[in-house]
């Protein structure tokens, strides 16, 4: 199982997941792949932004049935490309 936290939400948007209104704080692959998760941006000046996410990946081990986890933290880079109106 892997699921992303949003650990620092985006200064110039939302993160939203489906459709779910505003910021969601966590997301898993499955949302991700199967291409839910969005960046809408505020409309405002800005051209960079930035999530800083924390990755979790929990797994069963079959031997002894516990779970096994590790987080990974790391920065998603965000680049606003206007659209032409």
């Amino acid at each position: 199982n892997v699921v992303f936290t949003i650990k620092k939400t985006p200064q110039m948007g939302v993160v939203e997941i489906g459709n779910r209104r505003g910021n969601q704080y966590s997301f898993t692959l499955r949302d991700l792949i199967s291409g839910s998760v969005y960046y809408r941006h505020y409309s405002g000046q800005g051209k960079l932004d930035s999530i800083i996410l924390e990755m979790t990946l929990t797994s069963l081990t079959s031997e002894s049935e516990s779970k096994l986890r590790d987080k990974y933290d790391f920065v998603l880079p965000v680049i606003i490309i206007p659209q032409p109106k």
